[in-house]
């Protein structure tokens, strides 16, 4: 067996030691940013995680080669995952609903590709509710008068790791810290940290959440994802 080190690059130039991990398979384990070692020798890993710009915001696009899938992040609004494509044969097949710009995204955050929906998914009344005998007052409120689906989908994230894993396929890190937003201490009973990270691996996309009460005081919390998914897709499938 092998010891390994996964690690990713941050924007910044660093790295990001995501764990240690035994490897099983003999005469092979992770080595960086996009090799494995097989039989002695370094082989390039399919996955990949580039920068773009799109409507003036920068996008992370997640890319498995191998079998061509795609996911698009635009960290500005929300995080959001606004498209996913994989490919068979000649075809290109839409799984997410993307808006047809990032602008439309911005001023409908809810309506399009993955919103993320924390600190609470769903819709609190006149944006009013009390925790802990304090009556907190929310601000953003919909055309019926509501709060709805948390206070980070509309905003914009950090991206604070990306890379190509051997066992992870094409990864990316993105972080949500309420102290940046001054605005939001009076409207929440606690100051919290959001971790989301985004996999890609041939056909499958996974979302991982973290949570951390980074205050003082009890935190209500309450996740959600709301995705856009194209419907049919199995004539597409099959």
């Amino acid at each position: 067996m092998r010891l390994s080190v996964l690690y990713y690059d941050r924007p910044n130039g660093t790295r990001w030691t995501h764990g240690l991990r035994l490897h099983a398979l003999p005469g092979r384990s992770i080595i960086g940013r996009g090799t494995v070692l097989a039989g002695g020798r370094p082989m390039e890993l399919p996955y990949d995680v580039r920068r773009e710009e799109e409507d003036g915001y920068p996008v992370y696009v997640l890319e498995d080669r191998a079998v061509r899938s795609e996911a698009w992040v635009v960290p500005g609004i929300g995080l959001n995952l606004y498209r996913f494509s994989i490919e068979r044969g000649d075809e290109s097949i839409a799984v997410i609903d993307s808006p047809p710009t990032l602008e439309d995204l911005r001023r409908e955050p809810y309506h399009y590709g993955v919103p993320v929906l924390f600190p609470f998914p769903g819709r609190i009344p006149q944006g009013r509710f009390t925790f802990g005998g304090r009556t907190y007052e929310l601000a953003k409120l919909d055309e019926e008068g509501n709060a709805i689906h948390g206070l980070v989908a509309s905003r914009p994230w950090r991206v604070i790791a990306t890379g190509p894993s051997g066992e992870d396929g094409a990864v990316l890190v993105g972080r949500f810290e309420s102290p940046e937003f001054s605005v939001l201490a009076e409207q929440y009973p606690s100051a919290f940290r959001l971790d989301l990270t985004y996999r890609l691996r041939a056909w499958t996309l996974t979302i991982e959440a973290r949570a951390e009460n980074i205050g003082r005081d009890p935190l209500p919390i309450g996740f959600g994802l709301h995705p856009y998914l194209r419907a049919p897709l199995r004539e597409a499938l099959t």
